[in-house]
């Protein structure tokens, strides 16, 4: 039987045929031998330079696995099948699951690679953006009811924008034992009815705005003019509340953050800072294919809200966020019962009234009311003090700005061309083998060939290890 020879360099879990020049040699069989792992003896010297061998009768291709010289002057070579050459043409027409791939064709960049090695060091990027709408010198929102037309055309109340040195101003004018007495006799005993509520929210208004309202000259609380300036909201309200807002984006792209599975837990991972709701984890698995993280911001100037809406680059609604970022104004005592229900507003007031009506401390009666109007209107929209989502009336220069920091672990980069060629990236799908070239892991391989179980067992167990299509 004639046996051709060669000098080849390929890869034992490689499909590899071999190509150039060979030496044919006649040879014959040692006894008791197999065709998988064949003995086969030749005259002459052994050729040490001979690695692989193709027995045409039997159509399949060997690894020398040894050579012996033999007393009577022949040389014994012992092979072994090459069942991933011998069988390429089997292998490469079957369509199986990918596991891992180095090809394009089947890399699927969103699935994991549970190998990559992961160290414990991280890196960190953080993008900010100062929202227009808040600031922290803020404003004061005094509800009143008065006699002002302007009251017909927006509601039971009427709102003022005050700033803090016209705050001032008005408690003063409250404190005034004829201003006070003149609104208890018109609003039938109670001066407190004139004020529904008074919070400071961080809004900086301008008097240029005219989305929500005019400048009046003065502030009109019950039946009186304070003399003091004032900008009225008058603009049209639904359910009685004011907004204001404002669209921006937090880049999630640029710097270091990778492109592929690794852009979610527990490979990278996000923290996302909004004004009045501290530090939210971001689930960045939601934003996996956007460029960026999309907020909108609504802002309640009436009652100090903001609701926060997050969305995807291509406009999917994924996270809300709120919170109260109004403060009552401190100028009170308050006063709540087991409940934590707010007293009658009456109650609470009498003894400021009473010192106002008798001309001393005017400014603590007029700060006992503000106080106690602020609680009120809280109380009756069910807000109360908070530990999240609430400022306290704390705030600092970052009351308008939103921080996105992002935590990447260091990783081994499965794009990486020499971790592609050796380990593949991972794919997850059915590939005729076809269509693929390089390094292979199959899941739960079978390919159905013309030749022994020990052979279909063996490039099974090939083609589940990993191989290479060459």
């Amino acid at each position: 039987m004639k046996v051709r020879f060669y000098s080849f360099t390929k890869r034992v879990n490689s499909c590899k045929q071999p190509t150039g020049v060979y030496t044919e040699k006649e040879c014959r069989w040692k006894e008791e031998t197999s065709t998988h792992d064949p003995v086969i003896e030749i005259n002459g010297n052994p050729n040490m330079s001979w690695n692989y061998a193709y027995i045409p009768d039997w159509g399949k291709l060997y690894f020398v696995r040894d050579v012996t010289t033999e007393a009577s002057g022949l040389s014994r070579y012992s092979l072994t099948e090459d069942v991933l050459a011998t069988h390429r043409a089997e292998i490469i027409a079957s369509t199986q699951r990918i596991a891992f791939c180095a090809d394009a064709n089947g890399y699927d960049k969103y699935r994991v690679d549970p190998r990559i090695a992961v160290s414990t060091t991280k890196i960190t990027k953080t993008v900010e953006h100062t929202m227009s709408i808040l600031s922290s010198t803020g404003c004061y929102i005094l509800t009143v009811y008065n006699n002002s037309p302007l009251a017909q055309g927006v509601g039971f109340g009427v709102s003022y924008m005050v700033n803090a040195e016209n705050m001032g101003k008005i408690r003063e004018w409250l404190g005034s034992g004829s201003v006070m007495s003149s609104l208890i006799t018109y609003f039938g005993g109670t001066a407190l009815e004139a004020i529904f509520g008074c919070i400071w929210t961080p809004y900086g208004y301008t008097e240029s705005d005219t989305t929500l309202g005019t400048v009046v000259s003065n502030v009109l609380i019950g039946n009186h003019s304070s003399s003091v300036d004032g900008y009225s909201i008058t603009a049209v309200r639904l359910y009685g509340f004011v907004t204001k807002g404002e669209g921006f984006t937090l880049s999630l792209t640029g710097g270091l953050l990778r492109d592929d599975f690794r852009r979610s837990e527990p490979y990278t991972s996000a923290s996302l800072s909004l004004p009045g709701c501290g530090v939210m984890d971001i689930n960045l698995s939601d934003w996996i294919d956007s460029g960026y993280i999309s907020v909108n911001a609504v802002f309640e100037l009436n009652t100090g809200n903001i609701i926060y809406y997050l969305r995807t680059a291509d406009g999917h609604l994924v996270q809300t966020a709120s919170a109260q970022l109004g403060a009552q104004c401190p100028l009170g005592q308050m006063n709540t019962n087991v409940s934590g229900v707010v007293n009658a507003v009456g109650g609470l007031v009498g003894a400021g009234v009473g010192l106002a009506l008798g001309g001393a401390f005017g400014a603590a009666a007029a700060g006992a009311m503000l106080a106690s109007g602020a609680q009120a209107v809280l109380n009756a929209n069910k807000r109360a003090p908070s530990i999240s989502g609430h400022v306290g009336g704390r705030i600092s220069s970052y009351v308008g700005k939103a921080e996105l920091t992002i935590y990447e672990v260091q990783t081994q980069n499965p794009g990486d061309a020499e971790y592609v060629s050796c380990m593949g990236r991972a794919s997850g799908k059915a590939i005729a083998l076809v269509n693929l070239v390089g390094f292979v892991q199959c899941e739960n391989a079978s390919v159905p060939i013309a030749g022994s179980k020990e052979e279909s067992d063996e490039i099974n167990s090939y083609l589940n290890g990993g191989f290479f299509i060459e």
